[in-house]
């Protein structure tokens, strides 16, 4: 990790973790366990909350054996009260033991941040994710307000509509409270 007091540097993390990973999670959380994973991520600050940034990521799916070798990128800009988040991924899957749908999977989202009052927020957001083992992409519009008193608290109410295929997505309403600590 390399972190710069010079806004037009890039501050950096470079990672590599040969063999699976350390602790393997339950298939119902993480159905996917990867090895030999290794990447850089690229970050540059654009003032005191915004920031720009750029990944690279190459590893193995240990059940197919397949490799991938992914790109993203990410921006978070902020507009008075308006904050605006998206990130966007591409990865290139080959060889392995599973037939794929797609060599490339990809997927973006776009999330907008309106602070109405205080405490008040709404939010909306587009997602769009091609798995490579699915023909089918799924597609999520998420509508929702949160209400945060203090800084460690948030109430958030909100309203999915999922279409096309389903990532354990349902639609419709969902509400949520949080303690952050």
């Amino acid at each position: 990790i390399h972190e710069t007091a010079d806004t037009r540097q890039p501050d950096w993390q470079l990672y590599a973790q040969a063999g699976d990973e350390w602790f393997r999670r339950p298939d119902a959380v993480a159905p996917r366990q990867f090895r030999n994973v290794s990447g850089l991520h690229l970050n540059w600050t654009l003032g005191l909350n915004d920031k720009f940034g750029l990944s690279a990521q190459h590893g193995q799916l240990v059940n197919t054996e397949e490799t991938y070798s992914l790109i993203g990128a990410n921006i978070r800009r902020t507009f008075g009260k308006l904050t605006l988040e998206s990130e966007a991924t591409s990865a290139r899957w080959s060889g392995g033991s599973r037939t794929r749908f797609h060599d490339v999977e990809q997927g973006i989202y776009l999330l907008g941040d309106y602070a109405v009052a205080r405490h008040w927020h709404g939010i909306a957001e587009l997602e769009y994710f091609q798995d490579h083992v699915l023909a089918d992409a799924s597609r999520n519009l998420l509508l929702g307000v949160t209400y945060k008193p203090r800084s460690s608290i948030v109430w958030k109410l909100e309203y999915v509509d999922q279409l096309g295929t389903s990532h354990s997505i349902p639609s419709g309403w969902q509400a949520s409270f949080a303690v952050l600590f």
